[in-house]
């Protein structure tokens, strides 16, 4: 798991390790950078509960709709409400 140190000011600093490197975008060979927050689980007590769909896809390919909400081409919303 490869880490990296990094300095947050006024003495503070921090270390952040990752799993390896990023997965590539599903439509292109960039690296990505967003994962397709659509809900893929079951819908409880009106909540939709479980997992997303997260396909991988760089800035150009993501479509975001709300603030830390984005999709993939395949789960776009449409004006008609999905």
């Amino acid at each position: 798991m490869p880490c990296s140190t990094f300095d947050m000011g006024n003495g503070v600093t921090g270390i952040i390790c990752s799993r390896g490197r990023r997965k590539k975008c599903a439509y292109c060979d960039r690296e990505s950078t967003q994962l397709c927050d659509h809900r893929t689980g079951p819908v409880i007590f009106g909540q939709p509960a479980g997992a997303t769909c997260d396909t991988p896809m760089c800035r150009a390919h993501a479509h975001h709709v709300e603030p830390d909400r984005d999709y993939c081409r395949n789960h776009i919303p449409t004006k008609a409400g999905a």
